[in-house]
């Protein structure tokens, strides 16, 4: 009877060690299964930052670039005046003293222009988008701008295109503002950096605007209708 209790007593003992040894394995494979979920998620969300970073870091650069072409834009308008200017006789006419308004304007824009393009050279990419809005915006509240868009649309598509957005007041100001960026012709992939859009819902938005405004036309005929010029600003 002795052996045979010691007998069961060992068996007792090597079952439960085989039931511990068996418990310690699922638990360390447990945490092992844990750390790599852990390690692929923190290895995804490193991932999608550096995606981000340098998604937001080709915006800036695409929208640096366009920035550039207004520029030039702005410096082909202020030698049309210039030349108009030249060919009035009259310093005292109605025209003239019009058009040397004109002229000083664009002018004053250009060098707007030039700073903010060369403020970019040293900044990083978020920042640079909070100058570029800060430098364009139309909104009232904000006190830095200094390139209103309306602005800039008006000097470079006259005051019809204007005219109409002054006529509807149904339009906040974020829609007026998406449809100066469009007639400036900036692309698809600034108006999204330009708006903290996520890539693809310019599409979106323009698509909304189209259905809000009513009209058969894509958003980019719409505004050539009222620029009298195509609209580049498509990716």
């Amino acid at each position: 009877d002795t052996e045979l209790a010691c007998e069961q007593e060992i068996a007792r003992e090597e079952k439960a060690a085989q039931q511990r040894r068996l418990l310690w394995g699922a638990l360390a494979g447990g945490l092992l299964l844990a750390a790599a979920a852990v390690g692929g998620i923190v290895y995804v969300r490193r991932r999608e930052k550096w995606h981000s970073e340098q998604l937001l870091s080709h915006s800036a650069n695409e929208a640096r670039q366009e920035i550039m072409s207004l520029k030039a834009s702005l410096e082909q308008t202020r030698r049309d005046y210039e030349s108009q200017l030249e060919q009035i006789k009259s310093e005292n006419s109605e025209e003239h003293m019009r058009l040397m308004i004109l002229f000083q304007h664009t002018d004053s824009l250009i060098a707007s222009v030039a700073q903010l393009i060369e403020d970019s050279k040293s900044t990083d990419p978020m920042a640079f988008r909070a100058m570029f809005r800060n430098r364009l915006a139309n909104n009232q509240k904000n006190t830095f701008s200094d390139l209103p868009l309306r602005k800039l649309a008006e000097l470079m598509h006259g005051d019809k295109f204007i005219l109409w957005l002054d006529s509807h007041d149904d339009l906040p100001d974020s829609d007026k503002d998406f449809l100066c960026m469009l007639a400036l012709g900036f692309s698809n992939t600034t108006i999204a950096y330009y708006f903290g859009y996520k890539p693809g819902y310019v599409k979106v938005k323009k698509t909304r605007l189209k259905d809000k405004l009513n009209d058969g036309r894509t958003i980019e005929d719409f505004i050539g209708h009222l620029t009298d010029e195509p609209v580049m600003g498509q990716d």
